[in-house]
């Protein structure tokens, strides 16, 4: 399970600076590296998790919406050892807002410290290190890109998350209206069914 070594300020993915690809340029990329496209909504997906609500201060009762009209999932065993999938999430300008790598593992405590071992090999030690009745967190602040490395208890699967800064809020603002404007046309319809 290694990353390839690039220099930190070049903060790629794919070969890719998820800080100014566009999404469309993107996807191209993961599936041109062989990735299997899992899930793309033509509607929001809501989750009552989100990784980056818990990484900002949310917690699991609030409400997450992943990936949202402009994301989507793909299986990602061809990109990165370890990983069986990858999620991209995009704003509404087409600019990437994050990436998520999903590293499942069944009952292997170690598996967080081999993968965040693995991200120190490419970014050095983290900035942050947050353990929370036993979910772990580790963030790394690269060049306009954070990288977090996390687990929830007591689930032993790890995921690789690189937000690129001041985009993680707008994605969840804008999913956040998404999600009212689709339960208002909904009850459009439901009204005018009756």
């Amino acid at each position: 399970m290694a990353l390839a070594s690039t220099p930190a300020s070049a903060l790629q993915l794919l070969g890719q600076d998820i800080r100014t690809v566009t999404c469309a340029e993107f996807r191209k990329t993961i599936l041109g590296r062989g990735a299997v496209l899992l899930h793309e909504p033509d509607r929001l997906h809501i989750s009552t998790v989100d990784p980056d609500l818990l990484l900002h201060g949310g917690g699991e009762g609030e409400l997450g919406i992943t990936p949202g009209r402009q994301g989507a999932r793909f299986r990602a065993s061809k990109l990165l050892a370890g990983a069986d999938q990858l999620e991209l999430r995009c704003l509404s300008n087409g600019q990437v807002a994050s990436v998520r790598y999903r590293l499942p593992s069944i009952m292997d405590a170690g598996h967080v410290e081999r993968v965040k071992e693995m991200v120190a090999s490419k970014y050095g030690p983290p900035d942050r290190r947050q353990d929370d009745d036993g979910a772990v967190f580790y963030t790394w602040r690269q060049n306009g890109v954070n990288v977090h490395v996390f687990k929830w208890f007591p689930q032993s699967t790890v995921h690789i998350y690189y937000v690129v800064q001041g985009r993680g809020q707008l994605y969840r603002e804008e999913t956040k209206r998404l999600m009212q404007d689709e339960a208002r046309r909904k009850a459009t319809q439901q009204k005018d069914a009756f």
